[in-house]
């Protein structure tokens, strides 16, 4: 399971911006044709003609040279490029383009466990995680894991969680005209305190479990208490309890709605020493696929005289792929001093000649590397972009102000390695970190720079046929 998945998500208030929600849809390729959209017909023939279109309820639009055409279900991108080879078909015309000038806006009810509830004007690149943010974001108690969202007479059950800890577009469709959302309230909402990589508040579902719950929380660290977790309960007459679990032997415990959950730690009144950076958390085994963690783990572990660093490694798996084991530092408590050494080499060798002795309350680091995501090339904004697990090519081109109306083509998506090798890829490829997305150029604009290329060049040649005459005339003068 994802790191925190199952708690409350964060709700982004939705861009309201125009020009930024333009830009958003001339960057994307599923953009659904809505009811309300303003088009413009830009036709050259022997002047320029502009014709403005209004999609109405029905779907039905009427073009210019082609008639009325039904465009339910149709994106932008299709109808656009059916619009200009129609036209280009039929009409002799030196320019043709079909632009959209304001999308449409429409409104949907949102209701239940939402802090203002009622009716809320979105777009159509807005999503049921938008609609709350514009209700102002959850109330205490509802649920995020039980959304509803009601279509057409169908209900659809939704899981934000799942959006905010996976990127599962899935359970946080685009909304359409019509779209009521319904927030019930929760029926198990407890808390998780202690020696979990994430603590904090968690919503479970009617089949989920202590060990869910746990596994939701990216597990427990290597100095928790795996024998005795505490769980806090408030019973019927306002009367508190407390429960000891063992987890070995009762992981399918079933937790209630308000349950306080606490995973203590074995280190109390005992020395430690403190283990930060990329580690895969617990040791893992080459026989199984293991996921690469994507955030840096800190953990606390008992000190037993005579441990050494690569001892400490192997309880935590090793360095990720994502570590800079050349930078890793064991640094002494009593001196403050840093000791480097090359974690990678210790790791893979594990010779004894490379190992450190760890003593009382050090401090053992292997850092992570930056992960990033780089996009370049015909988009609007290109640069770095922090890497998210989950995350699409067209979630980075977005990011990056979507591909260059004017230069861009969306068809031309590669990965970049460091060599400059090229590979074609689509908007829907899964992205790594470190990873370079380029977007090439359309055609009219490879073209424009052939005949730059060809002006320059007949320019300099017409300027030293010139040099050449005035220096035959110069000659002839004496």
């Amino acid at each position: 399971m994802k790191p925190g998945f199952g708690q409350q998500p964060g709700i982004i208030q939705p861009v309201g911006d125009p020009k930024s929600l333009l830009k958003r849809i001339l960057g994307s390729t599923s953009y659904k044709l809505t009811p309300g959209d303003a088009y413009e017909l830009i036709i050259s023939i022997e002047e320029t003609e502009r014709y403005p279109l209004l999609l109405s309820d029905d779907y039905k639009l009427d073009i210019p040279f082609i008639g009325t055409m039904n465009v339910e279900g149709m994106y932008f991108s299709e109808l656009k490029n059916t619009i200009i080879s129609r036209i280009k078909a039929r009409v002799p015309v030196l320019f043709v383009d079909f632009v959209l000038h304001s999308p449409a806006l429409f409104d949907i009810f949102i209701h239940g466990g939402v802090k203002a509830p009622g009716i809320a004007t979105v777009n159509p690149l807005s999503r049921v995680s938008d609609a709350v943010a514009l209700a102002k974001g959850f109330v205490k108690g509802a649920s995020f894991r039980r959304v509803e969202l009601l279509r057409d007479g169908s209900r659809e059950i939704l899981d934000l969680s799942r959006f905010a800890a996976e990127a599962d577009f899935t359970q946080n469709p685009l909304l359409e005209p019509g779209d009521r959302i319904y927030i019930p309230q929760a029926d198990r909402i407890v808390e998780l305190e202690g020696k979990v990589l994430y603590p904090g508040i968690y919503e479970l579902l009617a089949h989920e479990t202590l060990e869910d719950l746990l596994n939701y929380a990216g597990g427990i660290t290597p100095d928790a208490q795996a024998r005795k977790i505490q769980i806090a309960r408030l019973g019927q007459e306002g009367k508190s309890s407390l429960v000891s679990i063992d987890l070995n032997e009762e992981s399918d415990y079933q937790l209630k709605n308000g349950d306080k959950i606490i995973v203590a730690s074995m280190l109390k009144n005992r020395e430690m020493i403190t283990v930060e950076g990329a580690f895969f958390g617990t040791p893992t085994s080459g026989d199984k696929p293991t996921k690469i963690p994507t955030s840096r783990i800190i953990v606390n572990l008992p000190y037993i005289p005579g441990m050494t660093v690569l001892q400490v490694m192997d309880s935590l798996g090793g360095p990720t792929p994502l570590a800079e084991t050349a930078k890793a530092y064991l640094q002494k408590s009593e001196s403050g001093d840093k000791v480097f050494f090359d974690a990678g080499e210790l790791w893979q060798s594990r010779e004894s000649s490379l190992d450190l002795t760890i003593e009382a309350d050090d401090f053992l680091l292997v850092p992570m590397k930056k992960l990033q995501v780089f996009v370049a090339g015909e988009v609007n904004n290109p640069g770095a972009f922090p890497y998210a697990n989950g995350l699409k090519v067209f979630d980075y081109i977005i990011a990056a102000g979507g591909v260059s109306f004017e230069t861009g083509d969306r068809n031309k998506l590669y990965f970049v390695d460091e060599l400059g090798n090229r590979k074609r890829i689509g908007m829907e490829n899964d992205v790594e970190p470190g990873k370079l997305i380029y977007i090439g150029k359309n055609s009219w604009t490879i073209t424009q720079k052939v005949l730059t290329d060809v002006l320059i060049i007949t320019g300099f040649t017409a300027a030293l046929i010139a040099l050449a005459n005035a220096v035959i005339n110069l000659i002839q003068e004496f």
